[in-house]
């Protein structure tokens, strides 16, 4: 355990309070100044870091079994990005697992139930879905 570990364990409850209060503040902080470094890139610079983020990613885990391998490279999160369709099943699956019939049912177990139920449904109700599905993504972009 590191000094700091030991040190918060054993603190008193007011201490714990004060180290709390001076995280959050940092984490505001910090959440702004990334924010603001964000904001000072356009859209497509930012696809285009992430795009190299990810090379960079791939290769340095080409060949290691680290966890850590590409850490560090992980991407740049921009509000301004076009966020990717979501197909006609995730729509579907999400459906059911709010609809609340698949409560406490392993999601393994759950998962074979949802995937039994979108193969059941005729090529026309996917098709209904597809399109549903695109048109909210429209929405959401």
């Amino acid at each position: 355990m590191s000094l700091f570990t030991l040190t918060f364990d054993f603190a008193d409850p007011v201490r714990k309070q004060q180290y709390n209060h001076q995280a959050s503040e940092n984490k505001r902080y910090n959440e702004a100044a990334y924010a603001d470094w964000v904001s000072r890139h356009t859209p497509e610079q930012v696809r285009i870091a992430n795009n190299a983020r990810t090379q960079l990613r791939r290769k340095l885990a080409n060949g290691r079994k680290s966890k850590r391998s590409g850490h560090g490279f992980s991407p740049i999160k921009d509000d301004r990005q076009v966020k990717r369709p979501t197909n006609a099943f995730f729509k579907f699956n999400t459906e059911r697992q709010h609809s609340g019939d698949l409560k406490n049912i392993q999601l393994t177990e759950a998962m074979r139930m949802v995937k039994k139920e979108w193969d059941a449904l005729s090529a026309g109700e996917k098709q209904v879905r597809a399109f549903v599905s695109i048109n909210l993504d429209l929405d959401r972009n």
